[in-house]
């Protein structure tokens, strides 16, 4: 007498007969990139700009993408540091933002 041995599979993730299924990787789907971080920090040195806006004064910048949104337009001033506010310093020695001290 012979056997015969059949195996519906209903779900394609379902093991059987030592069949390991391949489930689709997590990227497959959608961009998959692992959290990076500041990748300037440590290298402020080497750091330069070929442009920067506001050297003699204020001048207004749009972000690109958002030119349709005044609220995405922004003065930007790159003249010395001023502490009263730093949001202004533009300099390219200002770019690296640390959320702890040195």
């Amino acid at each position: 007498m012979e056997w015969a041995c059949f195996i519906f599979e209903r779900d394609p993730f379902h093991l059987s007969l030592g069949h390991t299924p391949t489930r689709p990787h997590p990227c497959e789907q959608s961009s998959c990139y692992p959290a990076t971080g500041n990748l300037l920090e440590g290298r402020e040195k080497q750091l330069s700009a070929s442009s920067t806006c506001g050297l003699r004064g204020q001048v207004r910048y749009c972000i690109v993408s958002h030119l349709e949104d005044r609220k995405k337009c922004f003065w930007c001033d790159s003249r010395p540091h001023n502490a009263n506010n730093p949001g202004l310093s533009h300099g390219v020695e200002n770019i690296v933002h640390r959320f702890f001290p040195k």
